[in-house]
């Protein structure tokens, strides 16, 4: 979880439930991911242009003709996936709590929308 969230929705005493503790666990489970995600997307142009290249016209041409719009399109998405998954985790948290956890998901919703 972001320690912005993390800091902006911070009530004192909290204890959290263990359906809490477990969606905050997928959070963080999902934020890796999309880091492991942008990784594997960013290295992926590397493979296709070098792959069977046999030099450096080969490299070029490969260059100019690489999609770098669906590139850039697909490295801009990740961040509206996991933004979309934590949001719907923190709605679905803020629906089955009660009291202090209620508010505190409500303001993670608020804070990753």
């Amino acid at each position: 979880m972001s320690s912005r969230a993390r800091d902006m929705c911070a009530i004192n005493g909290l204890i959290l439930s263990s359906s809490s503790l477990r969606a905050i666990r997928d959070i963080n489970d999902i934020q890796q991911f999309g880091n492991y995600l942008a990784t594997f997307v960013a290295m992926s142009p590397l493979y296709l242009i070098f792959k069977g290249s046999k030099g450096a016209v080969d490299v070029g041409h490969n260059i100019a003709q690489h999609d770098w719009v669906q590139f850039a399109d697909a490295m801009g998405g990740i961040p509206d996936i996991v933004r979309r998954d934590i949001t719907n985790i923190s709605e679905n948290q803020a629906i089955m709590t009660t009291g202090n956890e209620k508010v505190f998901w409500r303001c993670m919703y608020n804070a990753v929308r």
